[in-house]
């Protein structure tokens, strides 16, 4: 009885061990693209517009966005973009406005992470931050924090320092947004950070400019 009790435990001990194990590898093994569009409307705006005229709309936005980059690829495209919506639509007051922005770097040989993050203000109230061209390392559980500090990279700097969780990373692939909430001081945050919560270890991170 005592062995076949020992063989029990031994067998879910086991089980535990590779069901575990599925877990933490399965990320690495598997990427998630996302793209998401730049936000540009507000919530009314969406509920007044049909899913073909939403979908119509940011097509437009989006080759809009493309011209501009090749007219003037050293400019920032969200200062010059026009305001696409007149005023019966309740269009945005002022286009998108660039507030800080950063490069994604490697945290080591094995965490990698490439890209752009950068944080818009798309009214006095909504601030988006948006990765571009964006890839890190897959990893369970990432989540995507704005940081105090200024070198994200040394653990102790980090660890030590204020942050705002935006998050779960919705991909580890391509072009997504993450709502800021109104309350808080951006110019308090030097940092974005790609950030595994079970292993409390930092994938990638951008200084901000």
């Amino acid at each position: 009885m005592k062995k076949t009790l020992i063989k029990i435990c031994i067998t879910l001990g086991v089980t535990a061990v590779v069901i575990g194990g599925m877990y933490l590898l399965y990320p690495l093994l598997v990427d998630r693209e996302v793209n998401e569009s730049f936000p540009m409307f507000t919530d009314k705006e969406i509920a007044t517009m049909t899913p073909e005229e939403r979908e119509e709309k940011m097509q437009e936005i989006e080759r809009e966005i493309m011209r501009l980059s090749a007219e003037a690829p050293d400019t920032v495209v969200a200062e010059s973009m026009p305001t696409m919506f007149s005023a019966d639509t309740q269009a945005v007051n002022n286009t998108p406005r660039l507030l800080t922005q950063g490069i994604f770097r490697d945290a080591d040989s094995f965490h990698k992470g490439s890209g752009d993050a950068t944080i818009y203000e798309l009214t006095e109230t909504s601030r988006t931050l948006r990765l571009e061209n964006f890839e890190v390392t897959n990893g369970p559980d990432l989540h995507v924090l704005l940081s105090k500090s200024d070198n994200p990279f040394s653990e102790a700097s980090f660890e030590g320092s204020e942050y705002i969780d935006l998050g779960k990373l919705k991909g580890n692939i391509g072009n997504q947004n993450y709502t800021i909430p109104e309350d808080i001081d951006i110019t308090e945050f030097k940092s974005v950070v790609i950030y595994c919560e079970p292993f409390n270890v930092v994938f990638s991170a951008a200084t901000f400019e």
